[in-house]
């Protein structure tokens, strides 16, 4: 069964969020499971991808494994996001990449 969620998240900005998955498939991406991630404007947000200026930009990982260390990866990027919402005056200095 494939569970489909939708959000649009307003600040001075407005996005909209799809998340769109079929859980775990016991395999490889051959066995189908997937996770769709689609993020666009929907007013004055400023994003790019590699390099370019884009209004929307979809992601799609296939395989269990795949879909585990992608929802580690989210956790540990919100996480830093929450916790350290203002920049420290150092942050051009160091642990910037």
């Amino acid at each position: 069964m494939v569970r489909k969620f939708y959000k649009e998240i307003v600040s001075a900005n407005i996005i909209s969020v799809t998340l769109e998955h079929n859980g775990y498939q016991n395999g490889d991406a051959s066995h189908g499971g997937f996770v769709k991630i689609i993020i666009e404007n929907m007013v004055s947000t400023c994003m790019s991808v590699n390099g370019e200026k884009t209004d929307k930009f979809e992601l799609l990982i296939r395989g269990d494994s795949e879909r585990s260390t992608f929802a580690e990866a989210f956790n540990f990027i919100a996480n830093e996001l929450y916790e350290n919402q203002k920049v420290s005056e150092d942050y051009y200095e160091e642990d910037r990449f």
